[in-house]
């Protein structure tokens, strides 16, 4: 009975202090508080304190904050120097075709972390969408659709990382699982959105191709270079030669650093400056939390009492995350309050596909939930009817569930 009063609370906490706007961290340490008090440990603190201790220094834990802090770090160099957005200029003029630049460009921008990443793209998805006489919900929905239709194949998405991290699996197996998924939201997502609009193909006229692919190059020199040299390099009488994460990230920012020397805004301790410590905090908190979730027996107790009463655990693995997903409009505490949760019973050969269960619900309800920031910066921006914009959300976000629901029953 103790154990259940602490997850009611703990779990109620995580959604009233979200609703406060309360850093995510934080909220973590205080829900992994109650869980670990209501689990034992008001008869041993000094276990709690242990506890927490051997998470925050536990190697998957510190390998994680420095990868979240190299991905920031990288997108506020590419940022400040005006990269990315030249990058996506570049690829624009490129594609010469202005349906093209409208799947593409948002989704170059949502690569990285950017602070208001959707503010970003919005001022380009708007002129280009004027070309094809887009109205504005349609404009807002192409932002965000195409924004986000990249996390599952990303590799320095921060909540494919996390899930990774919890899992205890390799971030590219999960990109193996998972490639469909994005090609199934990008597919069906231009195929609603342009597939009977006219032919068109004047964007980037008198635009010659190879000096533009050297800009595109040169711009996305940072970022291209850590995806190389993360996802791995072939080198002939070697072999793959790949580095990991974290250090594909350093050589990627140090390659930003080497473009930017000139800039105006160029200081020398710019990416220390760009690490953004409160999503650093999260990510701690939330393994914090991981760990807390662990000593609660009543999980896998729950879990195993449904799946014995006939509830099938896949079927857990997509209604529980699209819940808590809708409520939070946060895919990393989505990921953190269901993985420990739902994958506690699952043997370890099993457990990417039902993470995979878990990401892609967790995805739908995370682009759908009306308090997802993207979602508010770009109705805000495009003066845009919400309700109206979800219409445009039903063939993309149904593609996603049914590749999803289609990988599990094919790979299980």
């Amino acid at each position: 009975m103790r154990e259940i009063i602490g997850v009611i609370v703990a779990f109620a906490l995580i959604f009233w202090l979200s609703s406060r706007r309360m850093q995510l961290g934080l909220i973590m340490l205080i829900s992994s508080t109650v869980l670990g008090l209501f689990a034992g440990g008001f008869e041993r603190p000094l276990g709690l304190l242990t506890t927490f201790y051997r998470a925050l220094t536990a190697r998957d834990t510190i390998e994680l904050a420095v990868i979240v802090a190299l991905i920031t770090a990288l997108a506020r160099v590419m940022g400040d120097f005006g990269l990315l957005q030249a990058m996506s200029q570049a690829l624009a003029r490129l594609l010469r075709s202005t349906k093209l630049s409208l799947a593409l460009v948002p989704g170059v921008v949502g690569c990285l972390p950017v602070m208001g990443g959707a503010i970003v793209s919005a001022p380009m998805v708007d002129a280009l969408g004027d070309r094809l006489d887009i109205d504005r919900e349609r404009k807002s929905a192409i932002n965000v659709i195409f924004r986000h239709a990249w996390f599952f194949v990303f590799p320095f998405s921060t909540s494919l990382v996390l899930l990774a991290r919890l899992d205890a699996v390799d971030v590219f197996g999960l990109i193996r699982l998972q490639w469909p998924i994005s090609v199934a939201a990008l597919v069906s997502g231009y195929l609603y959105f342009f597939g009977r609009l006219p032919r068109e193909s004047t964007l980037g006229v008198g635009y010659r191709f190879w000096p533009g692919l050297r800009d595109f190059l040169v711009t996305g020199a940072p970022l291209l270079t850590a995806i190389i040299l993360g996802v791995g390099l072939p080198i002939p009488f070697y072999g793959l030669f790949r580095l990991p994460l974290w250090a594909a990230l350093a050589v990627g920012i140090v390659v930003g650093m080497a473009l930017g020397r000139r800039h105006p805004k160029f200081r020398w301790d710019l990416p220390l400056r760009g690490v953004n410590w409160p999503m650093v905090g999260t990510m701690a908190g939330v393994m914090v939390f991981l760990w807390a979730v662990k000593g609660v027996t009543i999980f896998p107790t729950m879990i195993e009492w449904l799946t014995g009463n006939g509830v099938p655990l896949s079927l857990l693995c997509v209604i529980i995350p699209l819940v808590i997903g809708l409520a939070s409009a946060a895919q990393a505490t989505t990921i953190a309050m269901t993985v420990p949760v739902l994958l506690a019973t699952v043997p370890t050969p099993d457990k990417p596909l039902y993470a995979m269960l878990i990401y892609a619900s967790s995805y739908v309800a995370y682009v759908a939930s009306p308090l997802h920031l993207c979602q508010i910066f770009s109705v805000q921006y495009f003066r845009a009817d919400l309700t109206k914009v979800y219409r445009h959300y039903v063939i993309p976000l149904s593609a996603v569930l049914v590749t999803m629901a289609i990988i599990y029953f094919i790979a299980r």
